[in-house]
């Protein structure tokens, strides 16, 4: 685009981003019915944004062109020291916000924009940059692909209100909690999880690195999230797994207030012998029992969008498109 000019904003480019905070959470609004209208927006949310931005290789970019402002970009560095991630994964930067006027799209401005935060990134040293889009936005998910962005991760979503869930019955099958007894039969199924997951994407850790460690720490983290784990045995043999949170949305200010409960299916894994049997449905109707009998209707759980089987799985479960996970990754 002819004579654009990209800039960092300041204390008083203020309104400018709340106006485009606003355009896009509009947006968003009208494509899930989670995401609050941009009226309802806490007051302090440019306030956030910037606190964010502030740290090392952050910065909030400004797209002018003819003395008017078309665009926007806010970014940072991340760190996530997920267990199923392979160190060099840890840290990388975040795209939190990205937004063109109306007006001005489809002139290129959101991969120029895009440009300045992979510089960033480079200067940092950070091997990849990640954003979220939700599923209802095809277009700036067609922009993202533009910019040599590729998705990573798929999160699904399911509301379970109402009724209650019925469950699904497979002959010798058993579903229970886990015993302090039962430490080694979980290392074995988390090792053969990160296999599986290994499989599909880079940045997830093989299952050999897993140790008694990821144990302790796997049931650290549902504990702390008053969560649960449920161990499938078919005839006597352990066959698979499920587990299950209880997450608040705090600062996720584009939520509604009733949304921002919700559970989350963070680990499913049916070893190969006992699939095609319906325990993995059974899994998740158990992890949806737990999530409804806490009181909460809304669960998501998330895949890689390269393993088939188990999206077709959570499909037939009922399960809908929520929110595209998109990375790109600068070095090996």
């Amino acid at each position: 685009m002819r004579d654009l000019h990209i800039r960092r904003a300041g204390a008083d480019d203020r309104a400018t981003i709340q106006r485009f905070i606003d355009l896009l959470q509009d947006a968003e609004a009208a494509m899930h019915r989670s995401r609050r209208a941009a009226a309802a927006l806490v007051p302090h949310v440019v306030d956030e944004l910037m606190r964010r931005t502030d740290g090392d290789g952050g910065a909030i970019l400004l797209a002018e062109c003819a003395g008017a402002t078309v665009g926007y970009i806010a970014f940072y560095a991340e760190r996530h020291e997920s267990l199923e991630l392979r160190e060099s994964a840890h840290r990388f930067l975040y795209v939190a916000d990205l937004c063109i006027e109306p007006a001005a799209r489809g002139q290129g401005i959101a991969g120029l924009l895009l440009a300045e935060a992979e510089t960033q990134c480079r200067r940092l040293g950070l091997p990849r940059l990640a954003l979220g889009v939700l599923a209802g936005n095809p277009s700036a998910i067609g922009a993202y692909a533009r910019a040599g962005y590729r998705p990573y991760e798929l999160w699904l979503e399911k509301r379970i209100a109402g009724a209650a869930v019925p469950a699904r019955n497979v002959d010798g099958l058993v579903l229970r909690n886990p015993h302090d007894s039962d430490r080694d039969t979980l290392l074995a199924l988390l090792r053969d999880l990160a296999d599986e997951e290994a499989a599909y994407h880079w940045a997830m850790r093989p299952g050999r690195e897993m140790t008694m460690a990821e144990v302790d720490r796997t049931l650290a983290e549902i504990a702390d999230e008053d969560g649960a784990i449920v161990i499938a045995e078919l005839g006597g043999k352990p066959v698979g797994y499920a587990a299950v949170v209880l997450q608040d949305g705090d600062g996720e200010f584009e939520l509604k207030d009733e949304w921002l409960r919700r559970g989350v299916v963070t680990d499913l894994f049916v070893a190969p012998f006992g699939r095609r049997r319906g325990i993995g449905l059974a899994l998740l109707a158990a992890c949806e029992r737990f999530v409804a009998d806490a009181g909460t209707d809304w669960l998501q759980i998330c895949v890689s969008p390269a393993n088939a089987p188990a999206v077709a799985l959570y499909r037939r479960a009922g399960f809908g498109d929520y929110e595209w996970v998109l990375e790109k990754r600068l070095t090996a």
